[in-house]
């Protein structure tokens, strides 16, 4: 598969896996999360979110953790972000 065939996911699992240190836990983890979003991916609908004045208080910490970007901590805050969408159905 040509890199221009493939989704942003599946180009950013590619890059993870083949980097120098790509052995690391950190790149395998953010591969995996590539692969994990290319799983989820829902089809195209015409739905819209929820504005975040009307979220639970673990929704709006989800989006919280999945927007921010500081470097290495990222996918820390993606399982963090996990972690509350799982609350969400719980309570």
């Amino acid at each position: 598969m040509k890199m221009m065939d493939m989704s942003g996911h599946d180009q950013a699992a590619m890059s993870h896996e083949m980097m120098q240190n790509g052995n690391s836990a950190a790149h395998q983890d953010m591969a995996e999360m590539h692969k994990k979003m290319m799983k989820a991916k829902p089809e195209n609908t015409q739905e819209t979110a929820k504005p975040f004045s009307e979220m639970s208080e673990h929704e709006k910490a989800a989006v919280v953790h999945e927007k921010a970007n500081n470097g290495q901590s990222s996918v820390i805050h993606q399982q963090q972000a996990e972690k509350h969408r799982s609350q969400i159905t719980q309570n």
